[in-house]
């Protein structure tokens, strides 16, 4: 019987998970990520940096949902997902 994990991470400034560890193991097949690049302006005015905020609660509970849709859909064993909380400065990319 295989169990099937899904960790849901919200990321903060200083790189921390929560104080938890995510570790790809060597049965991993796909990894996808999205990185942005903060732009330096926006509808001409300039861009200091983007604040991300998160209900830790609620966003953790929505990125659990995603991954039971993501079962549904497909078969998937282990989901691990973060999602950037925090200041991210301009023209640096994030995850």
């Amino acid at each position: 019987m295989c169990v099937r994990a899904c960790a849901v991470f919200l990321l903060d400034d200083a790189g921390n998970k929560n104080g938890r560890d995510v570790t790809l193991k060597k049965a991993t097949r796909f990894v996808c990520s999205v990185a942005g690049v903060t732009r330096n302006s926006f509808e001409g005015k300039r861009v200091v940096r983007l604040e991300y905020e998160a209900y830790k609660p609620m966003a953790e509970r929505e990125m659990k949902k995603i991954c039971d849709q993501m079962r549904e859909r497909w078969s998937v064993k282990h989901i691990a997902m973060l999602h950037r909380i925090g200041s991210v400065d301009r023209e640096v990319c994030q995850i």
